[in-house]
């Protein structure tokens, strides 16, 4: 493995690795250790109860092995980049920076056995699940080679005289344990509180799992005796052991199993069979997958729609999507730009503007349609792509025609502005502007400005029904409406923003004058929906607060809607 690989570089002297003169801890074992006293003295913290084997175990229930792959694979999926700072005379911004070696490892190869995608993946797994992710940093003559994923549950940060270390016990290495640097480890930590290592998830969802799974045995049991609990064979006579296990048997070969559903059944030696039913309490574990998953949900982060729970919490699978990547995924993706920014890049290239970022945007792609018809009214419906460049969406090669990576404008069509007129370079005469024909601005295109106020007006009405979704269930009891408002800002702010952030696109084109809405309407939507919620909390008493909640919510989803468009789209007469 590439890890033993790394290891046997530490080992031998001779060899070339990452900082091969770095001490090296002979441990005898990984439970008896030269850090274990430090076990004790709470300075080295290992994941609580932490057995390999048990993480491994919760994978068996379905909900949380799909929740924990869902997670890696859609972080794994968003594209790494590093970028450069750059500067120019219309500002400051930044590019790819593709000849940087560390480009190559975070985009396409992170080792000479793993693509990048295969190496995140790995990594956005072992967090939400084990709480912690690690790999080892190789380098060669100062440079950066490879990434070596590590076991988490093999590996352990700890601190020794004030230094802090991590100690690794490979697959094949049971009598050896290994100190890396700090420098020479990128870790990704999931919510913990020491500082030193997230929990792990299994370990805090072990008992809804352990519920799972034998609700799962349970319902196994029941199938296997044909749907029927167990049985008890009676009798008024006295019989030995020998026949008590005879009769037992004969009577589990006779009728247990699928198979022997539906048999008749003949007693002899006066017995009688009777089933033991099912409690209550029995019959109640037998509907609580539904809840397992609920939780496993609220455990991960993830839908629980995603997990086979049914139902949505929003009017929309768009609007769904958008908050699993806003409070689910983008802890994860900060997680891995985080470290890998402080890991892989030294202090003089961060002080330059270089950084990791996970292209987000691909999590939140428009269908094909609404894209375009976004950029073509951004564009005022003027052509905005190359022969090529749309040959390229579709990976077609590119055309060899002379035209084919031209702009083409349509003949009636111009360059926007004034510019269509045959005297644009005569003299625009007394009170008007040079260069132009007519001093007035171009009236904004009334068929531009209907399709922003059809945008603003659906998304702002699926915002209004996504808070309104929790509004109302919050609304049965006073205390959780008042944690209700306490927690919307956290919950919805940022799903306002990149919900109506194409919509305001779409206005400052239809207005034409060049000033940006990015932002104002989702805050203003945002803040006029909390401040009228608070009213009612104010004004309602606990038995009417419900009724008052409901009232409010249908008289917003009309109201408001209407109100945003209105706000951010200027009057033809006042453009």
């Amino acid at each position: 493995m590439l890890l033993n690989r790394l290891l046997r570089a530490r080992m031998n002297p001779g060899t070339t690795g990452p900082n091969r003169n770095s001490p090296r801890a002979t441990a005898g074992s990984a439970a008896n250790g030269w850090w274990q006293p430090f076990v004790k003295a709470g300075l080295v913290s290992l994941a609580e109860d932490a057995d390999p084997s048990s993480g491994e175990a919760a994978l068996a229930y379905h909900a949380w092995y799909r929740a924990i792959s869902l997670i890696a694979q859609k972080v794994a999926a968003v594209p790494k980049h590093l970028y450069r700072r750059t500067e120019s005379d219309a500002g400051e911004g930044k590019e790819r920076a593709r000849d940087h070696t560390v480009y190559r490892l975070v985009h396409e190869r992170a080792n000479s056995e793993q693509t990048a995608f295969q190496f995140w993946l790995q990594m956005a797994g072992h967090v939400p699940s084990r709480g912690n992710a690690y790999a080892a940093i190789w380098r060669e003559g100062g440079s950066i080679k490879e990434l070596i994923p590590m076991d988490p549950d093999r590996t352990y940060p700890c601190r020794r005289n004030g230094q802090l270390w991590y100690v690794v016990f490979p697959f094949e290495s049971e009598g050896e344990g290994i100190r890396l640097r700090p420098e020479e480890v990128l870790h990704f930590k999931g919510f913990g509180f020491d500082g030193l290592v997230g929990y792990p998830v299994w370990a805090k969802a072990a008992q809804e799992i352990g519920l799972a799974l034998g609700q799962r045995k349970l319902e196994s049991s029941l199938n296997k005796n044909s749907g029927r609990p167990a049985m008890l064979l009676e009798t008024d006579q006295a019989i030995d052991d020998k026949v008590k296990t005879r009769l037992r048997d004969d009577w589990e070969r006779m009728h247990v199993g699928l198979d022997n559903a539906g048999r008749t059944a003949i007693l002899d030696r006066g017995l009688k069979a009777k089933a033991v039913s099912l409690n209550a309490e029995q019959l109640g574990a037998a509907g609580a997958a539904q809840m397992s998953l609920v939780a496993i949900a609220n455990f991960t982060g993830v839908p629980a729609s995603k997990l086979g729970a049914g139902g949505r919490n929003y009017a929309s699978q768009e609007q769904e999507d958008t908050a699993f990547v806003a409070d689910g995924l983008d802890f994860y993706l900060n997680v891995l730009e985080d470290e890998a920014s402080a890991k892989l890049l030294s202090d003089p290239e961060r002080a330059q503007g270089y950084e990791v970022k996970a292209n987000r945007e691909a999590l939140l792609r428009p269908a094909i349609k609404e894209k375009f018809e976004t950029l073509r009214v951004a564009t005022a419906g003027k052509p905005f792509m190359t022969q090529n460049e749309a040959r390229k969406q579709l990976d077609l090669p590119p055309s060899d025609e002379g035209d084919a990576d031209k702009l083409l404008i349509p003949l009636n069509m111009g360059q926007g502005g004034n510019r269509n007129s045959p005297n644009d370079n005569a003299d625009p005469g007394p009170g008007r502007p040079e260069g132009s024909a007519n001093a007035r601005a171009p009236k904004p295109d009334p068929a531009v400005r209907a399709a922003a106020a059809t945008a603003l007006k659906t998304s702002a009405k699926k915002l209004v029904k996504r808070v309104a979704f929790h509004a109302n269930r919050a609304a049965r009891d006073g205390a959780k409406f008042m944690a209700f408002l306490d927690g919307l800002r956290a919950q919805h702010a940022t799903v306002f923003r990149a919900e109506l952030l194409a919509a305001e696109e779409m206005a400052t084109a239809a207005n034409g004058n060049g000033k940006s809405l990015k932002g104002q309407g989702a805050d203003w939507l945002f803040e006029t929906i909390a401040a009228e919620y608070a009213t009612v909390s104010n004004e309602a008493t606990p038995k009417t607060l419900a009724a008052s909640v409901a009232a409010l919510v249908a008289d917003q989803e009309v109201r408001l809607p209407k109100d945003l468009a209105h706000i951010l789209l200027e009057s033809p007469n006042e453009a």
